[in-house]
């Protein structure tokens, strides 16, 4: 028997975020490492060029969004999806956690 044991997200029927959304989150907070979008849903954002240092996105739903020239360094994508995101493997080396995460190629990550 199989179980699946990445985060549910419970926000999947919620549409996605949009940039401006989550740049208004990033001014409340004040710091990206402030900043949960934890379980999220990012599908298809453009995210390229933001400060995302630290940000938890455990759980997020971030398949086809553009994170191009963003700051993944220490963001934690635990179990986040990313399948056809536009983001580089130097950029996800830089995360805190990849475990359990649906990689761009649609491969999850040990």
């Amino acid at each position: 028997m199989n179980i699946d044991t990445r985060i549910a997200t419970g926000r999947e029927d919620r549409p996605p975020l949009k940039r401006a959304d989550v740049e208004h989150h990033l001014q409340e907070v004040g710091s990206p490492k402030r900043l949960e979008l934890m379980r999220e849903n990012l599908e298809g954002v453009d995210l390229s060029d933001l400060n995302l240092r630290g940000v938890d996105l455990r759980g997020a739903n971030l398949s086809r969004a553009n994170l191009s020239e963003a700051d993944l360094s220490g963001a934690d994508l635990t179990y986040a999806n990313l399948n056809a995101a536009n983001v580089t493997e130097e950029q996800l080396a830089k995360a805190k956690s990849l475990k359990g995460a649906t990689m761009p190629d649609g491969s999850i990550h040990p």
